[in-house]
């Protein structure tokens, strides 16, 4: 971000807390549930990446900057995913579709492939920035499991918090996803690491887009 008159993207500072619901209907599965989210300066992550940068000597963020920001709000959003899981010998083929709302009202249509048999995990979620499903709890601490996740979505975005109109960058209507994971346990233990592409989300961005890395570790106690 480099300011109102850039063109560059504002600043923003999101927190977020869900409270969802899984669910298992005939061949569909999905989850819904709703997302309430804290936006600006009052989330002190600007305050916080500046301590950060100067602890660890990066350049610190411009006053400029920081003011520029997305301002304070409070948004409550819905979110519904339905899909259709699909069997093979040796993993699941998972076609899905989400509806969100809230900091971004948007409609995506996309596909996950897990492979190496059955996961591990009680429940899935979703992570919203990275398209990652991610294991909630353990159907049992004595697996040991090796597994690929790749996964790819087209997202239409009606509207967003994250582009006022104030700045001048545009935000693109439609964004691309493609994402790859692997995932090891070990009876109780286990990490996961994935790399996410995502295209441009604003007009100006280099067209290359940028990539977003994850990783998660569980320990079953």
């Amino acid at each position: 971000m480099t300011g109102a008159g850039s063109g560059d993207r504002a600043w923003a500072g999101v927190v977020s807390v869900g409270l969802h619901s899984p669910f298992d209907m005939n061949a569909l599965t999905g989850s819904f549930g709703l997302d309430i989210s804290a936006v600006g300066p009052q989330t002190g992550l600007s305050d916080l990446q500046t301590r950060f940068h100067k602890r660890l000597g990066f350049n610190v963020p411009s006053r400029a900057k920081s003011d520029a920001q997305v301002s304070n709000k409070i948004v409550i959003g819905p979110v519904l995913e339905l899909a259709k899981p699909i069997a093979f010998a040796g993993g699941e083929f998972r076609p899905f579709v989400e509806l969100r709302g809230g900091i971004e009202t948007l409609a995506r249509v996309g596909a996950d492939v897990w492979i190496g048999g059955t996961h591990p995990f009680a429940m899935m979620a979703r992570d919203p920035s990275s398209g990652f499903r991610y294991g909630i709890g353990r159907t049992t601490s004595q697996t040991n499991a090796i597994g690929f996740v790749l996964g790819a979505d087209h997202t239409y975005v009606a509207s967003s918090y994250l582009f006022p109109t104030s700045h001048r960058a545009v935000m693109e209507k439609t964004r691309t996803r493609a994402r790859f994971g692997v995932m090891a346990q070990r009876e109780a233990y286990g990490i996961f690491a994935g790399w996410t592409w995502v295209s441009p989300e604003f007009k100006g961005q280099d067209p290359k887009g940028q990539v977003l890395g994850s990783v998660r570790f569980f320990w079953n106690f």
